[in-house]
């Protein structure tokens, strides 16, 4: 028993070290600690643990960071003093030495041009024309099953890219060029008069009065003088100008034009020696 059952007066007091019991303070009679000294330097042990537990921790990740910037700086500062060295003149014997200018690569001389592209061989040549000349037919036989402008005006645009890539290429036949041209170009006016013309049936009457000026002024009629000659036959109308009136009589001429372009393309073939 440590403690008087009523006053509560200790009676034997332990050792904090070895916890001996003995009647008295002071020092242990086991051990020989001293009581306080003991407990001071455990409260102090304690204090220091508390602290540091609460103090913020560098990690790891951070740490490497301050290294690394640390170590760039001084290969940086190292590289600086190399640089300054390397570019101060050298001295033998306190005399200066002039190092050697830098070298300069000597200037590429510029490649000559290049010649443009031979033409085509006489066997190419003729593929492509014989190509070009399908493509004049599919537009003919559009015509000639009475098609829908929605599926004549896409192919008529799409085969003037195929000749206007033909004939401005270099060699070939000349007259045949400008004979698949001419076709071509006849094909283009029909597709322009006939949308024209649907313009004016939509009730889109700016964009058709616009598209039958146009039309009155392509020069594509010189090759057609039956187009042509329906537009130089129209009569004034106080309506409309002049242009616009040619224009309506071009698009009234269509089944013309289309004739035109067949009979171009039939000299054409007989060029080529009778089509494909």
């Amino acid at each position: 028993m440590r403690f008087c059952t009523r006053c509560h007066t200790l009676l034997r007091y332990a050792c904090p070290a070895c916890h001996h019991l003995q009647p008295h303070g002071g020092k242990c009679d086991a051990c020989g600690v001293d009581f306080i000294e003991y407990e001071t330097a455990q409260l102090r042990l304690a204090r220091e643990r508390a602290q540091a537990a609460t103090a913020p921790r560098v990690s790891p990740v951070t740490r490497g960071t301050i290294m690394g910037v640390i170590l760039l700086l001084v290969v940086i500062g190292a590289w600086l003093g190399l640089k300054r060295l390397s570019s101060a003149p050298l001295r033998l014997s306190g005399v200066p030495v002039q190092q050697a200018p830098p070298r300069v690569a000597a200037p590429v001389p510029a490649s000559p041009p290049q010649p443009p592209p031979p033409p085509p061989a006489a066997a190419d040549e003729a593929q492509l024309a014989a190509d070009v000349l399908r493509v004049l037919q599919g537009l003919r036989s559009l015509v000639q099953a009475h098609v829908n402008y929605p599926e004549y005006g896409p192919r008529a645009f799409d085969a003037k890219r195929t000749v206007e890539r033909y004939a401005s290429a270099p060699g070939g036949d000349a007259e045949l060029k400008r004979g698949m041209r001419e076709t071509m170009d006849l094909y283009m006016l029909a597709a322009t008069a006939w949308n024209a013309g649907l313009r004016a049936d939509s009730g889109d009457e700016r964009g058709a009065a616009a598209a039958f000026a146009s039309v009155s002024r392509d020069p594509v009629l010189d090759s057609c003088p039956a187009a042509r000659a329906a537009r130089d036959n129209a009569k004034e109308d106080a309506r409309a100008p002049l242009e616009v009136v040619q224009g309506i009589s071009v698009v009234s001429a269509l089944p013309a034009i289309f004739e035109c372009a067949e009979s171009r393309l039939a000299d054409v073939e007989r060029r080529m020696g009778g089509g494909s």
